[in-house]
């Protein structure tokens, strides 16, 4: 708080007096719960720093796993691919050999039965690619495939 005054007392003109005044004033007011208030605050701004910070990391993480996952299920599917033209070639050399005369029928239905486990793999392979790649689009906040807003 500023303040300043002046002022003249006279009686006459030729009589009398003049003054001046100037003062400057502060007021602070002190006490306790204020300063366990800016306290909890400052605690409670450091907190919020800290959360987010941890938020920042665990995205991150989340990030990479997803990236890890749609790699692992790529190389899953890759595999699964090559099972299916491994047993779709085994069952094609098996079912012209029982033609020939040359294998039982038994080994032409197990053929059948390990391309039908191989389409399995490869269905199976097939949905966890695009379960993994959901998860990173999650992940990085892009839209989903298939998942309208």
């Amino acid at each position: 708080m500023l303040f300043r005054s002046l002022g003249t007392a006279r009686y006459t003109w030729t009589e009398g007096g003049n003054w001046s005044q100037i003062g400057l004033g502060a007021k602070w007011t002190f006490s306790f719960s204020d300063l366990r208030k800016a306290s909890a605050a400052k605690a409670a701004a450091r907190a919020a720093e800290l959360g987010l910070r941890w938020q920042e990391q665990q995205a991150g993480r989340e990030v990479d796993e997803a990236r890890r996952a749609v790699a692992t299920a790529d190389a899953r599917l890759a595999a699964a691919r090559e099972a299916v033209a491994a047993s779709e070639s085994v069952r094609s050399l098996r079912t012209a050999r029982h033609r020939e005369g040359l294998l039982p029928l038994v080994e032409v239905l197990d053929a059948e039965s390990g391309l039908s486990g191989a389409r399995a793999l490869l269905l199976a392979s097939l949905f966890e690619s695009r379960l993994s790649r959901a998860a990173l689009a999650l992940a990085l906040g892009q839209p989903i495939e298939g998942v309208k807003e």
